[in-house]
C-alpha cells in the first residue's frame, strides 16, 4: 500500500497513509509483548534488540541516498520534494540518528524517515513505562487517544504526524487490556478493513492532498480502530505454522528495508528505465 501510494497510483488514494497508521499500532502491541515477554527484566537486551533491528539497516539506506543525492541533487530533489544533502550540524544529526526528523521536514536524505522517529520516540515511551505500575500505562495510554481530537477540534491541525500516536498508543492498550471482542466482531472488522483502505477513501475524498479533511481524519481513526479489534483474530492466525510460513516471514524481514530505499528505487526506474510516474 505506501510503495503504490507514493507511486501516486490514485486507485487507492489514501491506502499509504492508512497502512503506515496501522502499522504504528502494530508495532505498539508488539514491541510491548516482546518488552513484557522475552525482555522482561532484560532493559538493556531490549535497547540492544530495537538499535541493531533499526539503525545498521537504515544507515546503509542513509549511504545509498547520500550517493544519489550527489549524484543527481536537482533530479532527485524534482522527484522528492526537499529532499537535499543536510546542509547544517543538527539536520545531518537529524539524520544521522533519525530522532529529529519530522514529516516533510526538508534535507531528509531518507523520506520515510519521519516514520522511524514516531516510531523510535514510541520505543523509549513503552521502555520507560516498563517500570512503572500497569495502571499508570494504562493511564498515559488512554490519555494519548485524544490527542487526534485535540488537535482536530482544537489546533485545525493535521493529525497524520502529530496525531500517530494514537494508533502506537491503541496497540500498546491492546496489548496491556488483552481486550478479546466477540469472535463475530473480529472477523467483521477484518472483512471491512480492506474497504476503509481502498474503496471509502476513493468515495469519501480522502487524499493526501488534504491531509488534514474530514474524510483524512476519519479513515485514519477508524482503520486503526478496526485493527485493533481484528488483533486477537490476526495474531492468532499469525502464531500457525504451515509449509509457507517462511513466506510471511521472508516478506516481513524485506519490509523494512524496501520501506527505506522505495523512492530510490522509484528514482532509478524512472530516470534509467523511463517508467513513468502516474498522476
Amino acid at each position: 500500500s505506501v510503495l503504490a501510494f507514493h507511486s501516486n497510483i490514485f486507485a487507492i488514494p489514501f491506502a499509504g497513509p492508512i497502512a503506515v497508521w496501522c502499522f504504528f499500532l502494530i508495532s505498539g502491541f508488539l514491541v510491548s509483548n516482546i518488552l513484557y515477554g522475552c525482555y522482561a527484566g532484560r532493559p538493556g537486551a531490549f535497547l540492544q534488540n530495537r538499535f541493531l533491528r533499526i539503525y545498521p539497516t537504515y544507515w546503509a539506506a542513509l549511504a545509498i541516498g547520500f550517493i544519489i543525492l550527489a549524484y543527481d541533487p536537482i533530479g532527485y530533489g524534482e522527484f522528492v520534494l526537499d529532499a537535499n544533502i543536510p546542509l547544517s550540524y543538527e539536520s545531518f544529526i537529524n539524520n544521522l540518528f533519525i530522532f529529529g526528523i519530522l514529516p516533510n521536514a526538508s534535507q531528509t536524505v531518507v523520506p520515510p524517515a519521519w516514520s522511524l522517529a514516531i516510531e523510535l520516540h514510541w520505543y523509549l515511551l513503552l521502555f520507560a513505562g516498563s517500570f512503572l505500575s500497569k495502571k499508570v500505562v494504562i493511564a498515559f495510554l488512554l490519555a494519548n487517544l485524544l490527542i487526534p481530537f485535540l488537535i482536530i477540534f482544537m489546533w485545525n491541525g493535521n493529525i497524520y504526524g502529530a496525531g500517530a500516536g494514537f494508533a502506537f498508543a491503541l496497540g500498546a492498550l491492546a496489548y496491556h487490556i488483552n481486550y478479546q471482542p466477540h469472535i463475530i466482531i473480529q472477523k467483521a472488522a477484518v472483512a471491512i478493513f480492506p474497504i476503509a483502505l481502498l474503496i471509502t477513501p476513493i468515495y469519501f475524498g480522502a487524499s493526501s492532498f488534504e491531509i488534514n479533511s474530514v474524510a483524512a481524519n476519519t479513515h485514519l481513526i477508524i482503520s486503526s480502530i478496526l485493527v485493533f479489534l481484528a488483533l486477537p483474530w490476526l495474531t492468532k492466525q499469525s502464531a500457525q505454522t504451515s509449509k509457507i510460513s517462511w513466506l510471511p516471514n521472508l516478506a516481513g524481514e524485506l519490509s523494512y528495508p524496501l520501506f527505506l530505499v522505495q523512492f530510490f528505487g522509484m528514482w532509478v526506474a524512472i530516470k534509467f528505465f523511463g517508467m513513468p510516474r502516474m498522476g
